[in-house]
């Protein structure tokens, strides 16, 4: 039997890229107490039940103390498994160094959703953790330096035993000397024995199979060695473009798939208008760069 699903529209002061459905916010404990220029890691994880595409990711960005030196690393997304109603979570690193020692709070996170059952925007808080920071140890610098007559004496007795040794190290240098030689004529008549012709060991190495000319061209316009690289690259000075994407799909198909000659027109069109989008270096128009600061949940003003 067919099922027909009912989709009600979102109310118009609801801003755009909005979470539908209450968002679950966790986070790694961190130690009570660390050492002065000792680096941590802080993980964020985001679950919702929602698409995949809306979630970021890209790490919020927080204001930090000044103390603290931060560093982030894009997200992975992922389906949440043993879910059936297409719940999906990113998981956020922070790695944090502090500079100084002290008591450090971290950022909290308020995260705006809309909420179906309500009809009712309302958000969810992530309470930032305290952060403690004890001094670093500083090296000893102070050493005792050795008495002058005590020096004399280890100078002297360093003399006598070099004297009393050489006759054995010129010795010993010989024998080794002659060892190593005798070795070196062996193996260099083994060699001689061992070594085939030099046009026995041919072989016929096949050419590197030639890449796609729409494949290649978009390569060098991205200036990688696979697209998957370019694509990466671009997204992240330009954030997340479907439409290169598609391309990029479609070239892949062409190249590996079953039916490579289908709609190869359109595909090379699709390819000049893409590689003068990147010779311009210009992206398609986005709401805002970081979908988690206050002005990614205004209304676009079109």
């Amino acid at each position: 039997n067919d099922i027909t699903i009912a989709t009600q529209p979102l109310p118009a002061d609801v801003p755009p890229l909005t979470l539908v459905g209450r968002p679950l916010l966790s986070q790694s404990t961190l130690k009570k107490s660390i050492k002065q220029h000792q680096n941590i890691q802080l993980e964020i994880k985001l679950q919702t039940p929602s698409n995949i595409i809306n979630l970021s990711p890209q790490p919020p960005q927080f204001s930090f103390p000044a103390q603290l030196k931060t560093y982030t690393e894009s997200g992975l997304r992922q389906l949440v498994e043993g879910r059936h109603d297409g719940s999906t979570e990113v998981t956020y690193h922070y790695f944090i160094m502090p500079l100084e020692a002290g008591s450090f709070q971290l950022p909290h996170w308020r995260v705006p959703y809309f909420d179906p059952e309500r009809g009712v925007m309302d958000e969810v808080i992530l309470q930032g953790q305290t952060l403690e920071v004890t001094p670093a140890e500083s090296p000893a610098t102070e050493t005792a330096l050795p008495s002058s007559t005590t020096t004399r004496q280890t100078n002297i007795s360093a003399d006598n035993n070099d004297s009393q040794a050489l006759p054995w190290q010129i010795a010993t240098l010989v024998i080794t000397l002659l060892w190593l030689g005798s070795l070196l004529l062996w193996w260099n008549q083994k060699r001689d024995k061992t070594i085939p012709p030099a046009n026995s060991n041919k072989q016929n190495i096949a050419p590197i199979a030639a890449r796609h000319p729409l494949q290649q061209q978009l390569l060098e316009a991205f200036n990688t060695r696979t697209l998957e690289q370019g694509l990466t690259q671009w997204e992240l000075q330009h954030g997340v473009d479907d439409e290169i994407r598609t391309v990029i799909q479609q070239i892949q198909q062409c190249c590996y798939g079953t039916q490579q000659e289908q709609n190869i027109d359109h595909l090379q069109q699709a390819v000049a208008q893409l590689l003068h989008r990147l010779k311009k270096g210009t992206s398609r128009p986005a709401i805002n760069k970081d979908p988690w600061s206050p002005k990614a949940f205004t209304p676009r003003q079109d």
